[in-house]
């Protein structure tokens, strides 16, 4: 146990009388034990007759759990999850839509900052390699989503017919199962294009909004506005798609509505 160096400052706010209350340093002393073993008694004695001092104990000793727990990897999610809510609400404000504004509305309410699935994008600047970085955001997942996001085996073409000279292919990202809706999402850094692709979507069911979220801080503030894509009907097929265009550099989030 470590000696206190300092006992004029500990008799200054000694609760000897037992009738002031234990300042929040004392508090803190004792439950990160650099009170002597006297102080710690005295204390003791006053928080067993001193319920304001009982209660000021317990929120310390539970602030100092919630701080042990709180690593880099929860920071993270805490933050994720703040620019999805975010996101949903100034979608939401701009949505003219009176029901995509109300399905903003619900998924933010009802999901607290998560989603069916979210996918991190970083698209590099022109000029240099070409590059695109797509991996799955398990953080935002809701407890129970159907989706897994997986690289797939073969592109899915962004646009209509072949050109003479083919451009580079996208990454293609799938998402889904046998039973329910699937999702493609291909992603072109020449293009600066995100194409969301949603298949096998049931009869009368309205497809899952998807939301892109810039999150670069490089990225201007005008370019940092959340999009959002409501799927349409792809021409002859049964697919329906949401495509993104004109994306600059920087890091991004695609973000799927909560299945029902």
């Amino acid at each position: 146990m470590n000696e206190r160096t300092d006992d004029s400052a500990m008799n200054a706010q000694r609760p000897s009388a037992m009738h002031a209350h234990l300042s929040p340093d004392v508090i803190a002393g004792y439950f990160s034990d650099t009170l002597s073993l006297d102080d710690q008694m005295l204390v003791e004695e006053h928080v067993a007759t001193c319920d304001d001092c009982a209660l000021a104990a317990q929120g310390a000793l539970a602030a100092g759990t919630v701080v042990d727990r709180w690593t880099a990897r929860a920071h993270g999610q805490a933050v994720t999850r703040t620019v999805l809510a975010e996101a949903l609400a100034t979608a939401g404000a701009r949505a003219t839509v009176a029901a995509v504004r109300q399905r903003l509305e619900a998924w933010a309410e009802r999901w607290a900052g998560q989603a069916e699935a979210a996918l991190r994008i970083v698209l590099d600047a022109p000029g240099q390699a070409a590059r695109v970085i797509a991996e799955a955001a398990p953080d935002l997942a809701r407890p129970g989503g159907a989706w897994q996001l997986a690289a797939a085996p073969a592109p899915m073409p962004t646009r209509g017919a072949a050109r003479r000279t083919p451009p580079p292919q996208p990454i293609v990202v799938t998402a889904g199962g046998p039973d329910g809706p699937t999702a493609s999402i291909a992603v072109s850094a020449e293009r600066g294009e995100v194409v969301v692709r949603l298949d096998d979507v049931p009869g009368g069911a309205e497809p899952p909004l998807v939301l892109l979220i810039p999150t670069g801080p490089e990225q201007a503030y005008a370019d940092r506005e959340p999009l959002l894509g409501t799927p349409q009907p792809s021409p002859g097929s049964e697919a329906w798609i949401a495509r993104f265009t004109g994306l600059g550099p920087g890091s991004y989030l695609v973000v799927f509505e909560p299945l029902p």
